[in-house]
């Protein structure tokens, strides 16, 4: 067998704990915890959203309810900040994605530097793993680790873009940071 057969597969016990849990849950229950958890991953990201879509809607507004001509400038505006509030929210899906898969590696492997190294580049990734360890009981030494590498909580622009700001303009950062794959956990429910 394969080593990429082998990682494919979850466990029989950790697979039958799974199926027989599920049925016992009941579904709102677990879509309130996954919303939860949805936005502690990127709290910042949410809270950012906010402001943003007030002014988007007040400079929609002054587009909608000027008479005569259009008003330029107001119609740029409410478009710049409808871009920011879906990138925004891209970028929070994003982290929900990458938390549920971190989770599922502490769970099968338990805390290890290696395996939150590329999620340490970004105040949103460090904040999916820390969710992701604080429901895990690993809170502490994702705090330790993060600490040791230097990273502060006024950290929040992302590491890589302050070292290679022309990275903003590559499509893997856009992919890694708007446009990560639906990931469905292996192990967990939210």
């Amino acid at each position: 067998m394969k080593d990429s057969e082998f990682m494919d597969k979850p466990r029989v016990q950790d697979k039958l704990i799974q199926d027989s849990s599920i049925s016992q849950i009941p579904g709102w229950y677990i879509f309130l915890n996954r919303l939860v958890t949805y936005t502690r991953t990127g709290i910042i990201l949410h809270v950012f959203c906010i402001p943003t879509l007030y002014l988007f809607l007040l400079f929609f507004f002054q587009v909608v309810h000027s008479p005569g001509r259009l008003p330029i400038r107001e119609a740029l505006l409410s478009m710049f900040f409808l871009s920011v509030m879906v990138t925004t929210q891209l970028d929070a899906f994003s982290r929900f994605q990458d938390y549920k898969m971190i989770k599922d590696l502490f769970y099968i492997y338990g805390f290890r530097g290696l395996l939150v190294k590329p999620y340490a580049r970004s105040k949103c990734q460090r904040d999916a793993v820390m969710e992701a360890a604080s429901q895990l009981g690993l809170r502490s030494a994702a705090n330790k680790h993060f600490y040791n590498l230097g990273y502060r909580w006024y950290h929040i622009v992302p590491s890589v873009l302050i070292e290679n700001p022309l990275l903003l303009l590559s499509t893997g950062y856009w992919r890694t940071t708007f446009f990560v794959p639906k990931y469905e956990s292996k192990y967990f429910h939210w």
